[in-house]
């Protein structure tokens, strides 16, 4: 029991700390994520900023990803990792608006400082991480600032995956399916 509600509570959170980002990447006009540490099992909220007056002074650097410290970052559950479990398909992607192969989102981009505003998604993914990007009219994107359908994050207990899926439009949706079982039709919106 305490084992299903800590994976539902962690793709919960989540999936509220993605709608928060996309939330604050439209009110700043400027791109907004969620970074995953699949290595210390974290995720934490960021906001690119494009100068250093931005948000009453709360950049110290132009150009640069910050995180937003409002509570991050938030870690995982005991016996809760990233992670796939035995499932091979993601949820349908007609219903999910999201990828049609199973995959955690791409890797987090450091960005640099290419003029005049810099490039949120330039230079080489972190290693074991994943984020889930938001441009300032909210739409999911991938490094390039292209919308997406290959947002998502995967959870999982050893006994249950659970999914947080981000359509184009960044709708997101979390998902359930028990890892006894490996049909795409059994994944089930919560």
């Amino acid at each position: 029991y305490m084992r299903n509600n800590r994976i539902n509570g962690d793709a919960m959170n989540i999936r509220s700390e993605i709608l928060l980002a996309k939330m604050r990447a439209s009110s700043n006009f400027t791109w907004g994520r969620v970074y995953f540490d699949f290595t210390a099992g974290t995720y934490r909220p960021q906001l690119w900023c494009k100068q250093t007056a931005f948000d009453s002074g709360f950049c110290a650097t132009a150009n640069t990803w910050i995180d937003v410290a409002v509570g991050a970052p938030q870690q995982l559950q005991p016996g809760v990792d990233y992670g796939t479990g035995t499932q091979t398909d993601p949820p349908d992607p007609a219903v999910s608006f999201a990828q049609s192969t199973l995959a955690q989102a791409e890797g987090c981009y450091p960005g640099d400082s290419t003029p005049p505003d810099g490039n949120p998604g330039a230079g080489s993914a972190d290693a074991n991480s994943a984020c889930i990007v938001f441009n300032s009219r909210g739409f999911a994107v991938d490094n390039t600032g292209a919308i997406t359908t290959n947002h998502a994050i995967y959870l999982t207990n050893g006994v249950t995956t659970a999914g947080v899926t981000v359509g184009p439009s960044g709708i997101a949706k979390v998902w359930r399916h028990e890892e006894s079982d490996t049909d795409q039709a059994n994944w089930k919106e919560r």
